[in-house]
């Protein structure tokens, strides 16, 4: 049931069966970014006055949620900019909180102004201040992947790159279904969400070599919507560890059958630990320039991440 206590507001009580669980009984990382999206697209529609689809996740960490428990979704506008809504989601007693951002579009899909949000209390204006923080900040990682040769950007363009033999390099493909599609008639943002953090979660099991869980992802950009009638190219690598942590680049592209053209969809990393708090992550080792690219990547954007207070 969702609740709105303001315009920019939204409370949602969402519960996932026990059987329904993870092996460790848990809420899947997916469904959690399922709730997440829902609620900060409601909050941000709802102040938008119309349909919206969601345009970045900054970092998030996902808190383990034991399925059967009942949690509160909260989100809340927070940002505005000329064409996107920033919005504050997180789950009440988990510690998990995240920030998106959402583009509001006409009945052609095109990107429309977005109502000013004027902060009143001395928090919504801390707020708003850090998110547009953020926006600077993803707008410095943009440039800096900008910067970066392609090939060096998408190393499964290019079927001779080192970085494909990879063990923990994944290649899947799906097709866009008609019940997943939003109101738009692109797929939902929360279903492409899942199938990264579930594609990224099994890469990491395949680095590692034992169970993953995925606690989280410093960015993740969707470029443009997947359309319908389009297959979906899903790829996975692990390109950075840290401890006991292995984070994993995933990239998505449509193919377009009829036409015979591919165009990129989103780009993001998601991190994972082992599933027991316990077994060691093997570390990875650096070997080419495209492994370094990465790695120097993932180094800066946790950076910027933490000077931001993203990151622990």
């Amino acid at each position: 049931m969702w609740v709105m206590s303001s315009r920019a507001h939204v409370r949602s009580d969402e519960w996932l069966a026990p059987e329904a669980g993870d092996a460790q009984g848990l809420v899947p990382a997916g469904k959690l970014l399922e709730w997440l999206e829902a609620a900060g697209a409601i909050a941000a529609a709802r102040h938008c006055r119309r349909a919206v689809v969601i345009e970045s996740v900054d970092a998030v960490a996902l808190a383990p949620v034991r399925a059967g428990e009942r949690v509160r979704v909260l989100a809340q506008v927070v940002h505005t900019a000329h064409h996107s809504v920033g919005v504050n989601v997180g789950i009440e007693r988990a510690g998990l909180e995240a920030q998106m951002s959402f583009v509001p579009l006409d009945r052609r899909g095109r990107p429309v102004l977005v109502p000013r949000f004027w902060p009143q209390a001395p928090a919504d204006r801390a707020r708003f201040r850090e998110e547009g923080e953020r926006r600077e900040a993803r707008q410095r990682l943009c440039a800096l992947v900008e910067r970066t040769p392609r090939r060096l950007r998408r190393p499964w363009e290019d079927a001779s790159s080192p970085l494909c033999e990879s063990v923990s390099y994944l290649h899947r493909v799906e097709a866009v279904r008609p019940a997943a599609l939003n109101c738009q008639g692109t797929l939902a943002g929360a279903t492409l969400l899942g199938w990264c953090e579930e594609l990224a979660r099994r890469s990491a099991e395949l680095h590692a070599g034992a169970p993953m869980r995925c606690i989280g992802l410093t960015d993740a950009a969707l470029k443009r919507p997947v359309e319908r009638d389009r297959f979906v190219h899903l790829h996975a690598l692990a390109v950075h560890t840290s401890g006991a942590a292995v984070t994993c680049l995933v990239g998505v592209q449509s193919e377009d059958p009829a036409e015979g053209t591919t165009v990129e969809n989103l780009r993001g990393f998601f991190v994972c630990r082992p599933a027991d708090g316990v077994a060691r992550v093997p570390p990875l080792e650096a070997r080419t320039a495209e492994q370094r690219a990465l790695a120097d990547e993932v180094e800066q954007r946790l950076a910027i991440a933490r000077s931001l207070r993203l990151a622990a």
